[in-house]
């Protein structure tokens, strides 16, 4: 098949490592892959297969700093999109996230219709007012969208009993993680811990998220300061980027809290197997808005055993592998932690055993290719 994959930039996010993730795997299967973004470039740009089967192509030139412009930008972007389908003539148009599934929408009107696939990935996301227009627009226009393809059950519900949206057909195929390259590698634990400064003896535990207010920061960095205050041998990272003014406040937040000398700010890393490796503990402090958390499921692939929030399809990822908890609880998740850090109350699974079972990428690619071979096929 000749599928386009469409989304608006291969920039950090959970969603550009899947689209990846999926390119390389279709590609691998004998598919014509076709990326469309956007704007150009992204971390995961260097990720994607170098195979003739694979283009990659970027409707604007490069992201604008002037408002007005990128706003033409947006405006003439579902006409070089539909100019550019046109030209490739894909049997499927998968596109992700709210301003690429209405563009895709537009782009596809007439004889392209029925190859629409959306992709839903996240659940109850609060919205900001760039994003409340195109999302209440595809919700109008949901109808007439022969599938929507949501990566958990917690989003698909949302996105049907919430959001009112009625695609033709819903399917959910959870993200797929790659366990060759995120698996237990003892020999790294340290690798990190020496550039930190962290002895082999320390609890080291982590939250690993893009800054933005669903991530739940501020309650970690509660956890963090009444953690350090009852013990000396925890150490905390925090890896990820994202809103400037949040991180800002976050920042400041932490030095009220006086845990600067137990913390470190990571920020955006490309050695993401060895941070897990280094890692005792992964935390998923979400208060709302996961679908299918990519740091959980990587963090168990590596070994790791992780506390998280009963948000989207979090506990469903865990199983009996960790600790879930409610959201916005800093007593709650601080109990927890002290609990499995001490190995009290807890009898649990392999987390690798789990992932390589439920949560593989072959799994995930035999789904999705099944998909959109059976919607061909009608």
């Amino acid at each position: 098949m000749r599928i386009v994959l469409f989304i608006g930039s291969l920039d950090t996010g959970g969603a550009e490592r899947q689209l990846v993730t999926l390119a390389n795997g279709l590609c691998q299967r004998g598919h014509e892959i076709w990326v469309v973004t956007l704007y150009p470039g992204g971390q995961n740009l260097q990720n994607i297969v170098r195979h003739e089967s694979i283009n990659i192509i970027s409707l604007t030139k490069k992201r604008s700093s002037s408002v007005i412009i990128r706003i033409i930008q947006l405006l003439f972007a579902p006409w070089r999109l539909k100019r550019n389908l046109s030209s490739v003539n894909p049997e499927r148009v998968y596109s992700m996230l709210h301003i690429c599934n209405l563009f895709a929408w537009i782009a596809t009107r007439g004889a392209m219709q029925n190859k629409l696939i959306w992709g839903c990935r996240a659940s109850n996301v609060r919205l900001n007012w760039k994003e409340l227009l195109p999302e209440y627009l595809c919700r109008l226009f949901s109808s007439s969208v022969p599938m929507m393809i949501a990566n958990s059950s917690a989003g698909a519900k949302y996105a049907i009993d919430v959001s009112g949206f009625l695609p033709q057909r819903i399917e959910v195929i959870p993200n797929g993680i790659d366990t060759n390259y995120f698996h237990s590698l003892p020999v790294e634990r340290e690798l990190l811990r020496k550039k930190l400064g962290v002895d082999k003896t320390v609890t080291l535990i982590g939250l690993i998220a893009r800054i933005d207010p669903m991530k739940g920061h501020d309650i970690f960095l509660k956890v963090v300061a009444k953690m350090i205050s009852e013990r000396d041998d925890v150490y905390f990272i925090i890896v990820g980027d994202g809103i400037k003014e949040l991180k800002r406040k976050l920042e400041v937040l932490a030095i009220e809290l006086n845990i600067n000398h137990k913390l470190s700010w990571l920020g955006n890393r490309d050695d993401m197997p060895s941070v897990y490796n280094a890692l005792d503990f992964l935390v998923s402090s979400s208060t709302y808005g996961e679908g299918c958390s990519n740091a959980i499921a990587e963090a168990m692939a590596c070994g790791k055993r992780c506390v998280v929030t009963n948000v989207g399809d979090s506990a469903e990822i865990v199983g009996d592998t960790g600790v879930v908890i409610p959201p916005n609880n800093t007593e709650t998740l601080f109990c927890a932690l002290k609990n499995i850090i001490s190995a009290a109350e807890y009898k649990l699974g392999s987390p690798e055993s789990r992932i390589k079972s439920q949560y593989s990428v072959e799994r995930f690619i035999d789904r999705t290719e099944s998909v959109l071979k059976e919607l061909y096929a009608k």
